[in-house]
């Protein structure tokens, strides 16, 4: 529509070209000069006013809404396990002497000496007289002088030390016997040894027990091992054979009695056999030379355990049974190798190391 507007606009103005006269400069100039310009002819009409162009507006934009953005689906995590630890390389066995373990470790057996040479033994019944009389000496009894001082076990067992199995042998004991001296001999309950060795000598029926035992009366024995003044006469006189003599007829019955007769022999026996060794040198001990050659001693044996991996897997607990079972332990890290005689604290230790411990039996 605009191109046809403006065609027939130029063609309009082209037509009035056409009827329009034009006349030399010069006659136009003169013209002006001498007075008013005549026009030839009539004058043709304005060109009409060109239109104006037709303004379109241009069609509105198009609005078209994006794609919405792609949805974004994240991959599910992947759950990847730590990797699992090596466990710990755990070993035992037997180990020779001076073989390595750790740096700071070796397998030490320990030299056996030969077995000593044998000596004097006291029989079982002298031990128990030397046990109760150093723990009886110990109790003072006015019959001590002011400045008296027990004797020591040793000294008791000096004594004694010439009462061998042959010469002072183990008796048959009744059952008040065992009781009495399972009593004197009894360190946590002094009970019946205060009341034999602090006051009267004299206190049955525990003398009578007492004395038909081990051959002597608990006066004598005060006086022979606390004060080292030995009174022994070559007969006993039971507590029995006191109260025979003590009482009217007494003596009589008592010599009648078979059964009195017996206790009393037996009791002068085992008096003989105490005055026998009592203060006595100990028997000489064969020269060695005519000895039976001993018996080789036998080679220790020793055994080892070990550890290799990481501590926290178990370490902690394999030092603490070595060390209960009697093993010597030791840790090597890469910085050091040390022994350890205690259970390590928590987190005194971690990572990997070696441990290792051994003993010789």
């Amino acid at each position: 529509m605009k191109k046809v507007v403006l065609l027939l606009a130029i063609a309009s103005i082209c037509g009035a070209c056409h009827k329009m006269t034009f006349k030399p400069a010069e006659t136009v100039a003169s013209q002006k000069l001498d007075g008013p310009e005549v026009v030839d002819g009539p004058q043709p009409p304005p060109p009409p006013p060109e239109p104006p162009p037709v303004v379109v507006d241009p069609p509105p934009p198009v609005v078209v809404d994006p794609p919405p953005p792609p949805v974004v689906v994240d991959p599910p995590p992947v759950v990847v396990d730590p990797p699992t630890p090596p466990a710990p390389v755990v070993s035992s066995g037997a180990c020779a002497d001076q073989e390595g373990l750790l740096s700071c470790l070796k397998c030490e057996a320990p030299v056996v000496p030969p077995p000593p040479p044998p000596g004097p033994v006291m029989s079982t019944k002298a031990q128990k007289l030397a046990k109760i009389m150093s723990l009886s000496c110990q109790i003072y009894n006015k019959s001590y002088p002011k400045d008296y001082v027990a004797p020591t076990a040793q000294q008791i067992e000096t004594q004694l030390k010439a009462c061998s199995p042959a010469l002072y042998p183990e008796t048959p004991m009744s059952t008040q016997q065992v009781s009495t001296v399972a009593r004197l001999m009894d360190e946590t309950d002094a009970s019946l040894r205060l009341k034999m060795f602090k006051g009267l000598w004299y206190q049955p029926p525990y003398t009578e027990y007492f004395e038909t035992y081990f051959g002597l009366d608990g006066a004598e024995a005060a006086y022979a091992f606390c004060m080292n003044k030995p009174n022994l006469t070559p007969i006993l006189y039971t507590s029995e054979y006191a109260a025979a003599v003590s009482s009217m007829g007494g003596y009589e019955r008592w010599r009648m009695d078979a059964k009195a007769q017996a206790r009393w022999k037996a009791a002068q026996k085992i008096r003989q056999q105490f005055l026998s060794c009592f203060n006595k040198p100990a028997p000489a001990v064969a020269a060695p030379e005519t000895q039976p050659p001993a018996a080789p001693a036998a080679p220790a044996t020793c055994e080892y355990r070990k550890f290799d991996g990481l501590f926290e897997l178990g370490g902690r607990e394999h030092i603490s049974q070595a060390l209960a079972e009697g093993f010597k332990v030791a840790i090597e890290t890469n910085m050091a190798c040390v022994s350890v005689t205690e259970v390590p604290a928590v987190g005194a230790f971690q990572g990997s190391l070696k441990i290792a411990a051994y003993r010789c039996q």
